[in-house]
């Protein structure tokens, strides 16, 4: 289930502290259960810490494990913040699905006409069809987009030039001059950061404001009380927020410096905690999002030539199925070991991180994610 897992680095366990906050009943092993599996995680060299919440009916537990940096003498609190990368791709379909529900957007509308004319003209110019592609299409990674991010030279550059302040038209210009169209749009499902960059340009076009401003606006972030939660460098963080900042990992290298435009603009950018995940999944699933049910089951529902082909899960709308335990679940996914997770069937929602990119060979990432699924199934 994890998106990206390759190489080494050696930091610190969590035996020198771990913190945990509870609303429990009186012999409950859970807590005591969760916070193991946490120090499982970060017993492997690799893992700098770790982060978890979890809601379960009316059990809710937060915990964390390891340090808040590879040089830094703090521990992680349950609370700290992180970057949760391409989490921010369920955002922004929610996002989108919202306007789509209201009318201002058509599934099946091609891209031309919800894109800007320079957007448009990049795309013309790499050879993609913008009048067959359509919003549908974006959403469910089935366009046949290239993706930026696969690209040698943006590969380099984000460690060449970490403070480098990457655009969007600059990532799209990327993927028309170093790639080309994967196939006909809706004929075969590939995962990629591109399609996503051009929705977050379909929210500002639609809502004429920033991405920030119109997410923000869409998914009722303020009233659903996600005080902790912002797109980085695209509006201001909250009191405290880049101190509580935790360090993510891409492999031996500490990213906390690298200006967050790399990986933005609907892709990924969302700074959150593991509690504010957790309340934006249940009320995606509740019904404080959308108006209708029928606008979860389409963001759920994957195309026919999407199952089964992302890392094992079936890949929909910003988010994925996949069955553990005889259970149904759908997460979402980011590049720093970070997942939220609901199974409706067990009213159990999850967020959690290990800050790495690159966990060492060995390390499995689903293993935690599994034993949270058979803990609560039991």
């Amino acid at each position: 289930m994890r998106l990206l897992s390759r190489v080494a680095f050696l930091l610190f366990p969590c035996l020198l502290a771990c913190t945990a906050q509870a609303v429990e009943r009186p012999g409950d092993d859970r807590p005591a259960v969760l916070q193991a599996l946490l120090d499982k995680d970060v017993a492997h060299l690799s893992i700098p810490g770790a982060l978890l919440s979890v809601e379960a009916g009316d059990f809710r537990w937060s915990g964390a494990a390891g340090r808040f940096g590879p040089a830094s003498p703090r521990v992680l609190a349950p609370n700290d913040l992180f970057r949760a990368a391409s989490v921010a791709k369920t955002f922004t379909a929610a996002a989108v699905l919202v306007l789509v529900e209201r009318g201002s957007l058509a599934l099946d509308a091609p891209i031309r006409g919800l894109l800007r004319p320079s957007t448009v003209a990049l795309l013309v110019e790499g050879g993609y069809a913008v009048d067959r592609i359509t919003l549908r299409h974006l959403l469910t990674h089935t366009a046949g987009l290239f993706d930026y991010t696969e690209t040698a030279s943006f590969n380099q550059r984000i460690f060449d030039d970490p403070a480098h302040h990457w655009t969007r038209h600059e990532q799209i210009a990327l993927a028309m001059r170093e790639g080309s169209p994967l196939g006909p749009p809706g004929s075969a499902y590939a995962y990629g950061d591109t399609a996503y960059v051009l929705l977050g340009e379909v929210i500002e076009v639609a809502t004429r404001s920033g991405l920030a401003e119109g997410q923000r606006s869409l998914l009722k972030l303020d009233q659903l009380g996600l005080a902790d939660t912002w797109l980085e460098s695209l509006e201001h963080a909250p009191p405290q927020g880049f101190e509580r900042l935790s360090h993510p990992l891409y492999g031996e290298v500490d990213t906390r410096g690298w200006d967050p435009s790399w990986d933005l603009f609907g892709g990924g950018g969302v700074v959150s905690s593991t509690q504010d995940l957790v309340r934006f999944m249940d009320a995606l699933f509740d019904g404080r999002i959308f108006a209708k049910p029928s606008t979860l089951e389409l963001m759920l529902t994957p195309p026919a030539v999407a199952v089964e082909t992302f890392q094992g899960l079936d890949g929909a709308m910003g988010i994925n199925r996949f069955e553990a335990s005889g259970v149904t679940c759908y997460g979402g996914y980011g590049f720093f070991g970070t997942e939220v997770v609901r199974c409706p069937a067990l009213d159990l929602t999850f967020a959690r991180t290990t800050n790495q990119a690159e966990p060492e060979a060995g390390y499995d990432g689903d293993a935690l994610t599994l034993a949270l699924i058979e803990l609560f199934a039991r």
